[in-house]
């Protein structure tokens, strides 16, 4: 059975707690990503930074220069490296939560994502067909 660490994404980019909000906004778009870790300078995780925050508390052009411990969920549901993708897709589900830390220690060491879900959905259809 395939474990997080098959399909999460290792070393995921991140921000630190006094870093801008401008700063989330521009690398969402040009990551192409919804979700930023946000860890202290020596790599501990303590939050996360989701799109949906940025809309809801970025509305105006004055806020961006706060930092995005401001804005920042600090109760995070996370997953080992070595849980079974079956519980994780649980507490996605479950949880109604688009990403989930994948920490080791205090340290972030990866993260999956809904759309690493839909990305193993499709592999594994591609692969009952052919």
């Amino acid at each position: 059975m395939k474990t997080a660490a098959e399909v999460m994404t290792a070393n995921p980019v991140c921000l630190y707690v006094e870093d801008p909000l401008e700063e989330a906004w521009q690398l969402m778009r040009k990551r192409s990503i919804r979700h930023i870790p946000i860890t202290k300078k020596d790599g501990t995780l303590v939050g996360l930074v989701t799109h949906r925050n940025l809309l809801v508390n970025a509305q105006y052009t004055s806020q961006l220069t706060l930092p995005v411990a401001e804005i920042m969920d600090t109760n995070l549901i996370t997953v080992q490296d070595d849980e079974n993708l079956i519980d994780v897709a649980l507490k996605l589900y479950d949880r109604k939560v688009g990403c989930l830390p994948v920490p080791h220690g205090e340290d972030l060491v990866g993260i999956i994502t809904s759309g690493d879900f839909v990305a193993l959905a499709k592999k594994l259809l591609e692969e009952s067909e052919g």
